[in-house]
This record gives structure tokens, sequence and C-alpha cells, in this order.
């Protein structure tokens, strides 16, 4: 399931094509995936017009993704978001293209361990 994570890992596309040339076998994202302890609830989250660039392969690899206008502001090159909702709605396509559901505010709750609303 998608959801806010505990551990976050913030990157843009043009650090990662900078450091993949440190590493031919292995691609960057890949290598700071493998690197999280086994078990843990992370996030990666792509600033600017990278954004849903690198929420697709982090959703892929098992994580979980964030996006905003704090973040990013357009939902394609040139179009303007006209709310948080329209990235999100994005994501969460993206997420179920890739065959990952998204977790209920409950079950946001429970995998972070946060006590329940109320």
């Amino acid at each position: 399931m998608i959801i806010c994570s505990l551990i976050s890992i913030c990157l843009s596309i043009s650090s990662l094509l900078k450091q993949r040339r440190l590493f031919k076998t292995t691609s960057y994202p890949e290598l700071v995936v493998n690197a999280i302890p086994a078990g843990s609830t992370w996030t990666a989250t792509g600033i600017g017009r990278h954004a849903f660039t690198l929420a697709a392969p982090a959703i892929a690899m098992g994580g979980n993704v964030r996006v905003g206008f704090e973040d990013n502001l357009y939902l394609e090159k040139g179009v303007l978001a006209k709310s948080n909702g329209e990235l999100v709605a994005k994501v969460v396509r993206i997420a179920k293209e890739l065959g990952r559901e998204i977790a209920t505010s409950a079950e946001a709750r429970k995998i972070l361990n946060l006590k329940a609303k109320g």
C-alpha cells in the first residue's frame, strides 16, 4: 500500500544521473533502496519536474511517494496543477497502473503505528 513513511528519500533525477555514473551495474535508486533495513517503510520524493519521474520507480520498488505544491507545481510540462488533489490523483493513477493499492487513512495510521483518530 502507498502511504507516507518514516524514512524519507528525497532525490532529484539530475542528482541521480550524476551519481549513476559512479555505479555502472546498479542504478542509484536501487543502491539507496537496498541500503534501507528490511521491513522499513520508506518514501521517495521527486522535486520539481522530476516528481512523477521518480514516483513511478519508487512505487515499483515497493516504496511510498509524496507529492504536493511544496515540491512541484506541474502535472506535466507546461500544465500547472490546479490543486494538490490533482497531483495526488496522478500519483494514485500511476500506483494503480503498477498494481499497488492505496492505503486508507486508517491503514496508514496502523502501518505507521499512530493512534487511531477519535
